[in-house]
């Protein structure tokens, strides 16, 4: 395997080799600090074998955290780039999308956020439908096990998202899809990924064995550097493997972090019909559903129709 190093210049593995022998006093630091010393030879035996896995792991331990972080803002403020985050559930995938988008923001780029029922600040700017995204823009897809599902991947619908997503770069946006699991996630959204981000994967992800997914390759550096805290997020571009800690958002809160959210007030729910009114039938129920809210065809156009009568009603059911 060939890497890239510092001065741009292709590393095969002898050159490799040379790096790592080069650096021995720093991989073995973070050996000491990660593995067990019981398994250092074991480990030593292993960079060998693969001395690109060794690189990465010690260059990203070289590096300090604002280094490791301003590489990656720099890549989303200087090109098109399609992202996507993988975590177990509650682990600070949503947390670390919005730093992102506030880091972003503050660069003087558009931000634009697939609908919640959640309160953002107004320079995020939450749409139903990917196509109204701006040049120059960046787009967070979150709960993609929810928007994107590999199921529907054949639907009219999820297709036109893929499409989007590879006209990205041509129309000058970036996009995040955040999931809790890559097999959860359409394959053709992997196919276009620039950047993968991992807030502490699953077993699951990490055990099951596939060679259509791009997580299986990676999965050797994905066990030896997974994060272990929720502040700790891993970031790869398919050279480089940085893992760093980042801030929470300045606004974040416990209700931001539940974007789907069981709906249980009627105003909620028409506040998110309404907000939804131009997607398809189908769409919307499923949406609906994933929040907690069972609602017919005709229930839903009486809210489009007539929000104001809808909840008038509700409230009359109350008292009889």
């Amino acid at each position: 395997m060939a890497a890239i190093d510092k001065m741009g210049k292709m590393m095969f593995s002898t050159s490799l080799l040379d790096w790592l022998e080069l650096h021995e006093i720093s991989t073995q630091r973070w050996m000491d600090k990660e593995i067990n010393l019981l398994d250092h030879e074991l480990m030593w035996n292993k960079f060998y074998t693969n001395p690109h896995l060794g690189k990465v792991i010690t260059e990203s331990s070289m590096l300090s955290n604002d280094e490791k972080m301003k590489y990656v803002l720099n890549l989303f403020t200087t090109y098109s780039m399609i992202a996507v985050i993988i975590g177990m559930r509650r682990w600070g995938k949503t947390a670390f999308a919005l730093w992102l988008a506030e880091q972003l923001h503050e660069r003087g780029i558009k931000i634009y956020m697939i609908q919640t029922m959640i309160v953002l600040p107004e320079w995020i700017t939450q749409i139903t439908d990917p196509f109204e995204v701006d040049e120059h823009s960046f787009l967070i897809y979150d709960e993609a096990s929810i928007t994107l599902q590999a199921r529907e991947a054949m639907s009219a619908w999820a297709k036109d998202v893929t499409a989007l997503f590879a006209i990205a770069g041509h129309r000058g946006f970036s996009v995040c899809v955040v999931s809790q699991h890559s097999y959860l996630v359409d394959t053709n959204v992997f196919r276009l990924a620039d950047i993968l981000f991992f807030k502490r994967p699953s077993l699951e992800e990490l055990e099951k064995d596939s060679k259509e997914r791009v997580v299986d390759i990676f999965k050797e550096y994905i066990r030896l550097m997974t994060p272990k805290t929720k502040t700790e997020i891993l970031f790869t571009d398919g050279e480089r493997w940085y893992k760093f800690e980042n801030p929470l958002p300045s606004f974040w809160s416990d209700a931001v972090s539940r974007s789907y959210r069981k709906l249980t007030d009627p105003e909620d729910v028409v506040v998110f019909v309404l907000k939804m009114k131009d997607q398809k039938m189908k769409r919307v129920q499923r949406e609906l559903l994933m929040r907690g809210v069972k609602l017919e065809p005709a229930e839903i156009e009486a809210i489009i129709q007539n929000p104001k009568k809808y909840l008038a009603d509700w409230k009359k059911s109350l008292k009889v």
